[in-house]
């Protein structure tokens, strides 16, 4: 019984501390061509227009052709609500010709990017911050030591 009660209160604890985007995470954007079947969405459209990390990525692209934009968790938040409302691309999917990489397309300033949200991986041994492939990213997650500067 002991046993059975101590691991039901570790499963209940991981699920707490095992969310992506806890611990903040990483925005990618890329500078890219539009797939064929990819859905590209203005950055001006409603969905995006207000969340300031993903503006500030996607000038910061225009300039360099790459954007890294570290977020913290309530940032990381405000940018998965936005893009896990807009389509994904997946380049495994059998329809598509696989040299074009997964992600959410974007149009700024005439030019297209691709999107990727990536969590940062949790130190806690209750659970795991890795995502899924979901609707904002490619899925896993990055080490806290491999977190970028912005750029």
């Amino acid at each position: 019984m002991l046993h059975l009660c101590s691991v039901t209160s570790i499963a209940a604890f991981s699920g707490c501390l095992a969310d992506p985007g806890d611990n903040g995470g990483l925005l990618e954007i890329l500078s890219a061509e539009a797939p064929d079947g990819a859905t590209v969405t203005p950055s001006n459209d409603e969905r995006l227009r207000s969340v300031e990390p993903i503006q500030t990525a996607l000038s910061r692209a225009a300039e360099r052709s790459v954007a890294d934009q570290r977020l913290d968790s309530s940032e990381f938040s405000d940018v998965k609500a936005a893009l896990s409302r807009l389509p994904f691309y997946e380049r495994s999917d059998p329809q598509n010709d696989g040299t074009l990489p997964s992600g959410i397309y974007l149009r700024y300033n005439g030019s297209t990017y691709v999107a990727s949200l990536w969590p940062y991986c949790t130190d806690s041994i209750l659970g795991s911050a890795e995502s899924e492939r979901g609707d904002y990213g490619r899925g896993g997650c990055l080490d806290f030591e491999e977190r970028p500067d912005d750029s």
